[in-house]
């Protein structure tokens, strides 16, 4: 026969301190559950983001190297006799690849994560605002 609910709580009632030494133990067992669960979390979260700004630097400092190789590459063809229908395509050139410095610069802000601004609720590690 099953224990009415009366006679369970007249138990609980006469044993409160090993019950409520129970209840505490159970909350702080799934606390530390808890808190090892988003420390997991958020490690990973922080190692994404390093990674993600490792691979932009990676990328724009690749893409800067090519960018300087082509100008000096144009600048070598423009120093030699080339006919006149080649010098406004190496002009073209010229302009389009000087322009990839300030673009990667603009990428790469726009594309790394400041490290105080990783986290669930956005403000992180003492900053005040996302923008600083």
């Amino acid at each position: 026969m099953l224990p009415s609910v009366a006679d369970q709580f007249s138990a609980v009632s006469h044993a409160l301190v090993p019950f409520l030494a129970a209840l505490f133990f159970i909350a702080w067992a799934c606390w530390r559950i808890c808190e090892w669960r988003y420390r997991a979390i958020i490690g990973k979260l922080e190692e994404m983001a390093v990674l993600a700004r490792t691979e932009v630097e990676y990328w724009k400092d690749a893409a800067a190297r090519n960018a300087s190789k082509v100008i000096e590459g144009v600048e070598v063809l423009k120093k030699k006799d080339l006919p006149p229908e080649v010098k406004p395509v190496l002009e073209q050139l010229t302009q389009a690849s000087s322009g990839v410095n300030s673009d990667l610069v603009k990428l790469g802000q726009a594309n790394t994560a400041r490290p105080d601004t990783i986290g669930l609720w956005g403000v992180y590690r003492g900053a005040t605002s996302p923008s600083e």
